[in-house]
């Protein structure tokens, strides 16, 4: 994604955090879920962005 803007990670996985979290009656950890898993998208997504390889990613792309 070219267009990758700061905090969209973070924003997917608190939503995917929330609805996990409702869905087993339990917000808190919902939330601490979805912050974390967020954030390391958002991170794996600004090294794309930036032409770094993610970490464990081979450099020919396989």
């Amino acid at each position: 994604m070219k267009n990758w803007k700061p905090g969209t990670g973070i924003a997917i996985g608190l939503s995917m955090g929330i609805t996990f979290g409702l869905s087993l009656d339990n917000i808190g950890v919902g939330l601490a879920l979805g912050l974390a898993l967020g954030a390391a998208f958002d991170a794996t997504m600004k090294k794309k962005q930036d032409g770094e390889q993610p970490d464990g990613e081979d450099p020919d792309g396989r």
